[in-house]
């Protein structure tokens, strides 16, 4: 499921623009149907799809909202999306929006990756913070704090080697 929908859906940047905070919502069918029919859509799309593909093989999952850092930017402005789902009694991260391509210069740019599938939680905490904690799936939490603070400790030590450099 995670392959057939990173590789098959193409993330839609017109709808990017008119996103507003991600809505976790019981009834996903419209999101669904949309995506199947136009092979595009925006993270709440590749979860919602995901969670029901997952559902339809007796497999338990959520949509997991967030919010995330990439390239030590972080993103607090639009809310994230992606999926937790139980596989031989254990809970895995998975994220088909990250794993289907990236957007650079407002163009998405079409490159699967396993890099966001059944990801081991230390590394998925790095670029993902769920709204929740319990979905780092982390024996301790990382906080809210320390994730931002990660972050901005990570763009100072950016600017400290650029200025070392120049001496």
């Amino acid at each position: 499921m995670y392959v057939w929908l990173s590789s098959n859906v193409t993330y839609d940047l017109d709808k990017l623009d008119s996103l507003e905070v991600y809505e976790n919502k019981k009834d996903n069918s419209d999101l669904i149907k949309s995506t199947l029919k136009t092979k595009k859509g925006i993270c709440e799309n590749y979860a919602a799809v995901f969670t029901k593909i997952c559902d339809l093989n007796g497999i338990q999952s959520w949509i997991v909202p967030g919010y995330t850092k990439d390239f030590g930017k972080l993103d607090t402005t639009l809310g994230h999306a992606w999926n937790v789902a139980k596989l031989d009694s254990t809970w895995y991260l998975f994220d088909p929006t990250w794993g289907a391509g990236y957007v650079r210069f407002e163009r998405f740019h079409k490159k699967f990756t396993f890099k966001y599938y059944k990801t081991n939680p230390d590394t998925f905490i790095q670029t993902h913070m769920p709204f929740d904690p319990i979905w780092q799936l982390k024996e301790i939490p990382v906080s809210h704090k320390d994730f931002i603070f990660n972050t901005l400790t990570q763009i100072l030590n950016s600017i400290l080697k650029t200025v070392l450099k120049t001496f």
